[in-house]
């Protein structure tokens, strides 16, 4: 079978799958500035006029001041999807949360996969990952139930939890579930808008992202009560300072 994370919305047919690979949005984000819907345009308005953009201009505009910012605090779930080989019907997997503080290079996080446990901090060019006896054993990094260790290959514990260690992948996957996306126009001097994900027969979530300034999200809800999607984003830009575990079991330079 195969994995995938997801969130788990009101009907089967609304999943939203997290996708990997999304490392094109500055690219996309450097080109010529999108169209905009200037019948809406109100030069009075002291917005950032996401909703003004097609949909998929303003998934860019938002990735990409995800990216900008850098640092964020991140907290929240996500259902994994479980994809038949035998191409049957997929079927809610175990769910996944998580706790991120941080930047590229220099964050900590706290993840949970259905009693699969692990801790990673990333500082000063070194990765270093602790976690429970499945992690052990699901992982096979040697030691890592005992205690702290260092990794040389850090590419290995962030795959592993993919994309949750990367917050604008999961901005950008929350965002591209459906095809159906839409900004809602905020009302005047409103710092928030809403961006709405799916249909009304079919929906996905809501993200609410800041109307004015960098378009950066504040939150992602489920389109129903299930809590098995739910993300807060805070402290945008104010990285944390991250300092290595001092009781590390395998130093870097030991392993």
């Amino acid at each position: 079978m195969i994995r995938r994370l997801a969130v788990v919305a009101a009907s089967a047919a609304a999943v939203l799958l997290l996708a990997t690979g999304c490392s094109g949005d500055r690219e996309e984000n450097d080109a010529a500035p999108p169209p905009v819907d200037f019948e809406r345009y109100d030069p009075d308005d002291r917005g950032n006029g996401v909703w003004l953009i097609p949909p998929q201009e303003a998934i860019t505009q938002i990735t990409g001041a995800v990216r900008d910012a850098g640092a964020v605090t991140m907290s929240g779930a996500v259902r994994e999807l479980v994809v038949p080989e035998d191409d049957g019907d997929p079927s809610p997997g175990r769910l996944l949360s998580v706790v991120y503080e941080g930047s590229a290079g220099e964050m900590r996080a706290e993840l949970d996969a259905d009693g699969t446990t692990a801790r990673v901090i990333a500082s000063g060019g070194d990765t270093y990952v602790t976690g429970n006896a499945r992690y052990a054993e699901q992982s096979g990094i040697a030691d890592v139930d005992r205690g702290w260790v260092c990794v040389e290959s850090p590419e290995v514990v962030l795959s592993d939890w993919e994309p949750l260690l990367d917050p604008a992948d999961v901005v950008r996957t929350l965002l591209t579930s459906s095809e159906s996306v839409a900004v809602m126009e905020p009302e005047p001097d409103a710092e928030t808008t809403t961006v709405s994900i799916g249909t009304g027969d079919s929906p996905i979530g809501e993200m609410t992202i800041a109307a004015a300034d960098a378009p950066l999200p504040r939150a992602f809800s489920a389109g129903d009560a299930s809590g098995d999607g739910a993300f807060r984003f805070e402290s945008w830009g104010e990285q944390p300072e991250i300092e290595p575990p001092g009781n590390v079991l395998r130093r870097c330079a030991e392993s």
